[in-house]
């Protein structure tokens, strides 16, 4: 019988995901405070974060699979985590307006004694947005939980032209990063499917 999953993790979406793939898994919140966007390299903060929530939760659960994540949005050059304020959000929407931004997803697995990690890259391209466009888009979905303050899986969507890369990495979970790491362990993510 394979080892029970666990999900390091508060994000609905990162829960969607797993349930839309069919996996069994339950959610134990890490509770850890990230260190906001201590890091200028992305690729190292999202991986840090991963692992950090994974091990975290880890320590008490060391016979399942613990999947930890994090998010990050890069807009030329700059890091933005998860805005503080509504009014920050709105700066963010700003600085992204027609502009191209990186969304990066690191994504850790704990298993025993091992640890395996990798990050997955997506692209965004953002439509010229007003002053009215922002304050609306800011009023129907909560930007305070989410990297850059936006999420692709909500009427927030309008505001992109084109995605390159995994739509599910946008979301919070790359599934196929998440596949490869779980062979990286030995397992197919398929076994845990029902």
């Amino acid at each position: 019988m394979p080892p029970k999953i666990i999900l390091a993790s508060k994000s609905p979406r990162r829960s969607e995901i797993l349930k839309l793939i069919n996996i069994r898994f339950e959610v134990i919140i890490s509770h850890l405070k990230e260190d906001n966007c201590a890091s200028s390299d992305p690729i190292t903060l999202a991986k840090f974060h991963a692992q950090s929530k994974a091990s975290h939760v880890a320590k008490d659960y060391s016979n399942a699979i613990i999947i930890g994540a994090d998010t990050i949005v890069v807009c030329e050059g700059k890091i933005f985590c998860k805005p503080k304020s509504l009014d920050q959000a709105k700066e963010f929407f700003k600085f992204f307006s027609g502009k191209q931004i990186e969304v990066y997803t690191g994504v850790a697995l704990c298993y025993k004694s091992k640890i395996v990690r990798d990050v997955d890259k997506s692209y965004l391209n953002v439509s010229n947005l007003s002053e009215d466009k922002i304050q609306k888009l800011i009023s129907m979905v909560n930007p305070l939980e989410r990297a850059g303050g936006f999420t692709l899986g909500s009427v927030q969507a309008v505001m992109f032209d084109d995605i390159k890369g995994s739509y599910y990495n946008i979301l919070g979970l790359p599934v196929k990063l998440l596949s490869d790491l779980f062979s990286q362990l030995g397992f197919d993510l398929l076994e845990f499917c029902h």
